[in-house]
């Protein structure tokens, strides 16, 4: 109790003698308003300790259950997904996701626009690893097993020749095809939302991640050291056309 004679609940919830001495009045034939009286506690707080019989927080659960919530969080699954996944409520779950680094929370709140979610959708259908789509797309893996968590995938549906194409692409930002390798690069456009433009005589595909430094980087490659303002204005409306 405080100087104004209000009582000061302890974090953590009122002590476990408290709760005791609550239920034992009530034993005795006390009423539930003159037991809040005696205790200088809430009627309702009474009345929920009476009707549960325990404090909800004392519920006890395995530590197994505890480390199987939290890895599921850390997963990318949601905190109430991961309730429905050990079978919990969803309040004790956010109690224990408490402990966790901000980073989850940080990363599952921020905004992300509906056609990247869509596009990551298609290239995980169209059979390209979660890990590989996470590394293109610049999206933390988690986000990724969250958005795709429906989506199984037993062998990938692109054939070896796209697979190396994609694994380029994924390394380098960007992929030169050859005049035979065209075909390709089409399909893997239109089925995983890649760019492919034409510079001169060249032929480019690319992800849309970082496209300034995919600029430069084939610049690089065809041995441009300098290129006019007016040149790099055009370049540019080529990568960012939609």
């Amino acid at each position: 109790m405080n100087e104004n004679g209000v009582t000061m609940v302890p974090l953590g919830g009122y002590p476990k003698e408290i709760r005791e001495k609550a239920t034992e009045l009530y034993r005795q034939g006390y009423t539930k308003t003159k037991i809040a009286e005696i205790l200088q506690i809430g009627r309702t707080t009474v009345r929920r300790w009476l009707r549960s019989g325990t404090h909800p927080y004392l519920k006890p659960h395995s530590i197994e259950t505890k480390q199987k919530a939290l890895e599921l969080i850390k997963s990318g699954l949601s905190r109430r997904q991961a309730a429905e996944k050990v079978g919990l409520s969803y309040a004790t779950v956010v109690f224990w996701a408490k402990g966790l680094s901000n980073k989850y929370d940080n990363e599952s709140c921020k905004k992300y626009p509906l056609r990247l979610k869509r596009k990551v959708r298609r290239m995980v259908i169209a059979g390209m690893k979660k890990r590989e789509v996470a590394g293109m797309l610049n999206v933390p893996y988690s986000i990724i097993c969250s958005w795709t968590a429906d989506i199984h995938t037993v062998n990938s549906r692109l054939s070896g020749a796209s697979e190396r194409i994609l694994a380029k692409v994924v390394e380098d930002g960007y992929f030169m095809p050859k005049h035979a390798q065209l075909i390709i690069c089409r399909s893997l456009r239109q089925e995983l939302g890649l760019k492919l433009v034409r510079v001169n005589h060249n032929w480019i595909l690319y992800s849309e991640r970082d496209k300034d430094k995919v600029i430069k980087a084939m610049l690089a490659k065809l041995n441009l050291n300098y290129i006019s303002t007016r040149k790099m204005v055009k370049l540019k409306k080529l990568f960012y056309a939609n």
